[in-house]
């Protein structure tokens, strides 16, 4: 098995890619981000025995648990294809004021999710499909306007970035 592991630089400049392609991806159109996630369900299962195949020399896990696993990444990315359509992460909630409270008015308040910035996944090795490249931890960033960096291995290594000026610096867990 071949592990490739990225230096600080490498790491940096996925980090950099990644919150350059923020802004605009963050304000496609919700059905934009819907038919990306359902392409690449299509992609991953028009990969076929390939992509199992492949998996299974990767992970030595079964050929079966691996063809369950990418029913159930491609359903997880169908899902948050839906949820991103209807705009239905964002959770818009206006509650009234009263301008009759006392001792003081209350104002009515408005609250809604907004998108923060690039989200890093740091997969799972036992699950290499449902909980790690493309699954719901990845899906949900997509469908969500968060541009999406997937750490994947063994032993990964953790980033950390205290300001958003700062370089992503590395510490093995």
């Amino acid at each position: 098995m071949n592990v490739i592991s990225a230096s600080v630089e490498e790491v940096n400049a996925a980090a950099e890619a990644a919150a350059a392609a923020f802004y605009p991806y963050s304000r496609s159109a919700p059905a934009l981000r819907a038919r990306f996630l359902r392409a690449i369900a299509q992609g991953i299962e028009g990969l076929g025995s390939t992509l199992i195949e492949c998996a299974a020399r990767e992970t030595s896990l079964a050929e079966a648990r691996l063809v369950g696993e990418r029913g159930r990444t491609c359903s997880q990315l169908r899902m948050f294809a839906d949820i991103a359509e209807a705009n239905q992460w964002i959770d818009e909630c206006i509650e009234a004021g009263d301008p009759a409270r006392t001792p003081q008015p209350k104002l009515p308040i408005r609250s809604r999710f907004v998108p923060l910035g690039p989200v890093v996944v740091f997969g799972a090795s036992n699950f290499p499909l449902a909980f790690s490249v493309a699954g719901g931890d990845t899906a949900s960033a997509l469908a969500v306007d968060g541009e999406d960096g997937v750490a994947l291995g063994v032993r990964a290594s953790l980033a950390i970035r205290t300001r958003p000026s700062d370089k992503w610096s590395s510490s093995p867990i």
